[in-house]
């Protein structure tokens, strides 16, 4: 029996390569994993799959890239893409080629700001450019497709973290790495954690056991903890010690100065600057040190995200029996010890 065909988009991306290797692992699929970038199938080849360049909104790849598929698994995303196009052009190839399971990555983030508790059936919010008004636009679109599909899955998950993601363990390891030390003062929200390999055992099982209709689903990770043991649990993985002063008031002065000057000063003038800063040794020395501070301390919209208090219901999912199971310790622990494996720690 010929094995199913299973498309999964932004191949090249942290989720989507993540995807491809959770498929493999079962078996039973052919994988076609696709990205715009040729260049980017490095981290699919590995597992017997050559990456299918295509370009979501152009019709005839897309009609090309589904031709007798049996499932979709959409994770790209990407800021310089028309992704509701590219959603558009990709739903309307599938169906056309009669694709029975169509999956779509979406994310919490299209609930924005929101406080308190959060179900599946609370209001999208959608006004706007940022991230998540952008993905709540794209996954009001798939929703819209519900009666075209067999099975039609939206995955809103939290914060992934895992091996080989930037946002949240490799950017982290490296702050931590680099002498950041989390402050509790500006962690005092709830982070709603999901370990990758929970998102991908999910994914692999809706592909197995299809079911019927639309489904939509926060996924969460089994605990929902405060930021603060977010990262200090991270460091205590990666035996970085976790005590220290708040930043002094220079500090966060300087901090202050080198953040303004970065949004008020073009680009080729702060080039400038610092190449002629390059010139005198004690000046460089500053210039370094203040590049090190903005590289590792958290921006503003990282701390309005830090001081969040919402939880995303799982319900619907664990009574549909998707459970994640990863806690928060197991999870760092893996990717503090991926971290070590790979020369990041």
């Amino acid at each position: 029996m010929k094995s199913p065909k299973v498309v999964v988009t932004g191949a090249n991306g942290f989720v989507g390569s993540c995807v491809v290797e959770a498929l493999f692992a079962a078996g039973g699929f052919t994988i076609v994993p696709t990205s715009r970038r040729a260049h980017a199938g490095g981290r699919v080849a590995r597992f017997g799959c050559t990456l299918a360049p295509a370009d979501l909104a152009d019709p005839s790849a897309v009609e090309t890239l589904v031709t007798e598929a049996q499932a979709i698994v959409h994770c790209a995303f990407g800021s310089d893409t028309d992704h509701l196009a590219a959603t558009r052009a990709l739903l309307d190839a599938s169906v056309a080629a009669g694709v029975k399971v169509f999956i779509h990555i979406s994310t919490t983030e299209v609930y924005t700001t929101r406080q308190g508790t959060i179900d599946e059936d609370a209001a999208l919010q959608s006004a706007g450019e940022d991230y998540g008004a952008q993905k709540a636009r794209i996954d009001q679109l798939v929703r819209s497709y519900e009666s075209k599909f067999p099975t039609l899955v939206v995955l809103r998950p939290g914060i992934i973290y895992g091996p080989l993601s930037d946002a949240w363990t490799i950017g982290p390891t490296r702050r931590l790495l680099s002498g950041w030390r989390p402050a509790p003062e500006d962690l005092r929200g709830l982070g709603n954690f999901v370990h990758i390999a929970d998102l991908c055992a999910i994914i692999v099982k809706v592909l197995g056991e299809p079911p019927a209709g639309l489904r939509v689903y926060n996924v969460v990770g089994p605990e929902v903890v405060p930021w603060i043991d977010y990262f200090q649990g991270l460091a205590r993985a990666l035996n970085v010690t976790v005590s220290a002063a708040a930043p002094s008031a220079g500090r966060k002065a300087q901090l202050g100065f080198v953040r303004t000057m970065l949004r008020v000063l073009p680009t080729s003038l702060r080039r400038r600057m610092v190449k002629l800063a390059g010139a005198i040794p004690a000046a460089n020395r500053t210039v370094a040190n203040w590049r090190r501070m903005h590289q590792i301390e958290p921006i503003s919209a990282e701390k309005q995200l830090y001081s969040r208090h919402v939880r995303y219901s799982t319900d619907r999912l664990v009574r549909d029996g998707f459970a994640p199971r990863v806690t928060i310790a197991q999870g760092l622990r893996q990717s503090a010890e991926w971290a070590r494996q790979v020369g990041l720690a």
